[in-house]
Formats: C-alpha cells, sequence, structure tokens
C-alpha cells in the first residue's frame, strides 16, 4: 500500500519498476492519490490499482498520514495484511511475502527511543522529536520508536482497532483529530511512530518484534533501499526529480 501525491511521480514510476521486477507471490499493489491527482499519473497501471481520496486544503501532509491508518477503506476486501512502503522506496532483490512474517505475525523493527540519545555525546537523533507527537495522540507513554525500516507489516484488522482507540482518546472523529493537526513540517500528527506505538502497546502478540536498540546487526538484511524524495520541495509546481546518481542506484537494482 503506497500513499502519495504528483510530485513523487517520478519516484513512483521507479518504485513500480523494482517491484514488478523483485515482487512475487503478494496479492497485488495499491496505490491511493488525490482524486485530482489521478488525472496526472501516466505511469505503468498495470500492476497496481489506483484509488483515490479527496484531499483538504492545506493538509495533504497530515492527511496521507491518515490515510494509511485507513488503508482497509482503500485495499481490497479479501486483504488479510497490508505492507507499508512510500514511492522513494526501492526494492533491490527478490522478495515474497515470507520475507515479512513470521508464521501469520509481521515483522516489526523497532529499538526503544532511549537508544536515539548518547548520553555521552549529547547527541539526540531527530527522529526523537516524534515521541512526543505520538504520546500525545494516544494518550500514553511509548516506549519503543517504531519507524525504523520499509514495508511495515499490519493484519487488516488493526486499523479499526487504532481510529478508535484514538478517537476514545481525543473525543472527535479519527480524520477530524489528524485534520486538525500542524501540516507543516514538524507535523502534529506522525504515522509509523503513532501506529507502531499503538501496535506495539495494545497488539504486541499480533507481531513478530525485533528490537535493535543495541544496533543495525540485529535486523534482518534489508531488501528494500529508502530515499527521500522531497528533491524540489521548494516549488510547488514542479515534481520532486530523482537525482542523475540515484537513477543510476536503481538502475543496477534492475538489471
Amino acid at each position: 500500500f503506497i500513499v502519495t501525491y504528483w510530485k513523487d511521480f517520478p519516484w513512483l514510476e521507479w518504485c513500480l519498476k523494482c517491484l514488478r521486477k523483485h515482487a512475487t507471490q503478494f496479492a497485488g499493489i495499491t496505490i491511493a492519490l488525490p482524486n485530482k491527482d489521478i488525472p496526472k499519473w501516466n505511469g505503468d497501471t498495470t500492476c497496481a490499482r489506483i484509488v483515490g481520496y479527496d484531499e483538504v486544503e492545506g493538509k495533504g501532509m497530515v492527511q496521507h498520514m491518515a490515510v494509511k491508518a485507513m488503508a482497509d477503506d482503500f485495499v481490497p476486501s479479501d486483504t488479510q495484511c497490508v505492507l507499508h512502503m512510500d514511492a522513494d522506496c526501492m526494492v533491490k532483490v527478490p522478495i515474497t511475502p515470507r520475507d515479512y512474517f513470521e508464521g501469520d505475525k509481521p515483522y516489526y523493527v523497532v529499538r526503544s527511543y532511549d537508544s536515539l540519545t548518547d548520553s555521552k555525546s549529547k547527541v539526540v537523533s531527530d527522529c526523537y522529536q516524534w515521541r512526543a507527537v505520538a504520546e500525545k495522540t494516544l494518550a500514553t507513554p511509548l516506549r519503543m520508536y517504531t519507524m525504523c525500516r520499509h514495508p511495515t507489516g499490519f493484519p487488516i484488522g488493526f486499523y479499526k482497532r487504532i481510529r478508535r482507540f484514538i478517537e476514545s482518546k481525543q473525543n472527535k472523529p479519527f480524520s477530524k483529530y489528524v485534520l486538525e493537526q500542524r501540516n507543516e513540517f514538524p507535523q502534529t500528527y506522525a504515522d509509523f511512530p503513532t501506529m507502531g506505538g499503538f501496535a506495539y502497546k495494545h497488539m504486541n502478540a499480533n507481531f513478530k518484534w525485533i528490537d535493535i536498540s543495541e544496533g543495525n546487526h540485529l535486523a534482518p538484511k534489508d531488501k528494500m533501499q529508502a530515499y527521500w524524495s522531497h528533491t524540489n520541495r521548494n516549488n510547488p509546481t514542479e515534481p520532486n526529480f530523482v537525482p542523475e546518481n540515484i537513477q543510476k542506484e536503481i538502475e543496477a537494482y534492475i538489471q
């Protein structure tokens, strides 16, 4: 499940090329786009379902994060588990669902928030800022940082549970709460720190947790390369281009 928008279409084209080359045995790919962006997509539609939603003006970033927590409303009705990735994530080698599950439990790579800080050097990872944001949304303390690696998988029943939980804590509909949050960086809603934080505290038995607090070497081999698509973020009228050096890297993945 990929939630994206028109500016990231150059990245999405490469992402789909990598998936066509390397991903097998998955039920399918669903891409959620703002309805106004769908006519702008001229890429391959043979390997993915395109579904739309009405974007609220000025709320694109937080709304796209809300859509991730509404995946059950967008994927096919017989979906059992959703793997999330972004348009700027490139699969490097062959993958199947078995790479992301132990039995019927999705692997979830996490680390403690404390491991994001260094008491000696006083250096604090910028990822630490999402702790307070997720704790505010869930109205509960969180110990684990859960935005460590794509793809992240959730059983289909997860989504209604987290939305209802947030509604019970915030006393308003889930979408209304998220759309009230700050849209500019740093946003006051954070998708995977919130979703993963809820999963760790309230659905722990539904996942196979891999704690890398003591180092990345504890994680399975990463078969996906995550980039940062905001290359043209200061120009609102032009798409985010894929730098030439990164294009060469991606081309090597699919040769």
